[in-house]
């Protein structure tokens, strides 16, 4: 499963978004329900991203950024922390990352899937 998630920085953004689609002519959505999406999207972003194989995190406040970007286990790309509104809970926890660390520093002779010195063995993206 993939995960492609678009953040905002807060919900006053999201409402401000659909205020200026109502203003082209869009549909409109109650204030009340942008808020409750939001605070949903955000609380629900950690556990769809553990289920998920693939997952790319963007970021649409200003300009659209890409944020996160993890493939079957292994984090390509992690700017998380210059956007504290994205959830962070989307990351292993501390201890499992310490344990894996363990376990490639008593395991040298395992590589790591994306081999610098293999060039066939690229992320797709």
């Amino acid at each position: 499963m993939t995960l492609l998630y678009v953040a905002l920085r807060d919900e006053n953004l999201a409402i401000q978004r659909v205020n200026e689609r109502v203003q082209k002519g869009g549909h409109g959505v109650p204030v009340a329900t942008i808020k409750k999406r939001y605070q949903q999207s955000k609380h629900n972003l950690p556990l769809v991203a553990f289920k998920s194989d693939k997952v790319m995190i963007y970021d649409n406040s200003e300009k659209f950024t890409s944020v996160y970007a993890r493939e079957k286990g292994q984090v390509f790309k992690n700017d998380l922390r210059h956007f504290p509104w994205i959830n962070q809970n989307i990351t292993y926890p501390e201890k499992v990352q310490k344990q894996l660390q363990n376990f490639a520093d008593q395991n040298p002779e395992v590589k790591p899937k994306n081999d610098p010195e293999n060039k066939n063995d690229r992320p797709s993206y």
